[in-house]
């Protein structure tokens, strides 16, 4: 029981330590090129946007114009 307490106090520890690095973070000196160095959380979160900009290009660029099509191809039978 004590190694299930232990783990959950360090992952407390870790993501107390993870909120105190965005807190901390200068937001005007991050360097695209330096994205490694990033805190963790913070990278987590430009890859989740960039997933979802990519889901969203997607369904606006490529599935909208095809369900227009069906409606229309629907429309003439």
């Amino acid at each position: 029981m004590n190694s299930e307490q232990g783990g959950d106090v360090s992952w407390r520890e870790r993501w107390l330590d993870e909120w105190r690095r965005l807190r901390a973070l200068d937001w005007r000196r991050l360097e695209l090129s330096e994205a490694g160095r990033w805190p963790m959380s913070l990278r987590t979160l430009v890859a989740i946007l960039a997933f979802v900009l990519a889901l969203v290009a997607m369904v606006v660029g490529y599935l909208h114009p095809l369900s227009q099509r069906l409606v229309e191809l629907q429309r003439q039978e």
